[in-house]
């Protein structure tokens, strides 16, 4: 066994003294899941998708880790006055046996301090991670959205 091969092993019977019974990202199913492409030299940038929960408890998830920027963050929207602020939340619910759509102008995956411009269908990989600390590796590709109310920018 190569020495990578072993520290997984490790890692995973690790992992499984810790939880009785099923994490919160174990009920998690993601769907739809994609990062947003931003103009090269953009500080953040956010990742969308569908999460939703078969599990008989409500997950949380708190926050995120990620290879691609210095900091991961949950973010929602607040209405202040008609103004919609963007703002970090603690925690985003995925009711059990529900679902939540992150999407633009919702909640969504915040990625900070972007260490280098993304290209256009990129794979891009990020960790969610919920309340209980348990985690869900997702493997994104990087999307270009248009026509979503920013086509004036162009």
């Amino acid at each position: 066994m190569k020495p990578s091969q072993i520290v997984l092993v490790i890692a995973i019977s690790m992992l499984g003294s810790v939880s009785y019974g099923k994490s919160q990202a174990d009920d998690i199913v993601v769907e739809d899941h994609y990062i947003r492409m931003m103009p090269p030299g953009s500080e953040n940038t956010a990742a969308f998708m569908k999460l939703k929960n078969k599990g008989s408890k409500d997950a949380e998830l708190v926050g995120g880790e990620s290879d691609l920027s210095a900091s991961v963050e949950v973010h929602g929207h607040r209405q202040e006055g008609n103004v919609f602020k963007m703002v970090q939340v603690d925690k985003i619910v995925v009711p059990a046996q529900g679902e939540i759509e992150l999407k633009p102008g919702g909640f969504h995956i915040m990625f900070m301090k972007l260490k280098k411009d993304l290209k256009e269908n990129q794979q891009a990989k990020f960790t969610l991670v919920f309340a209980d600390k348990s985690k869900r590796d997702i493997l994104s590709q990087v999307k270009k959205i248009s026509g979503n109310g920013n086509s004036h920018h162009h």
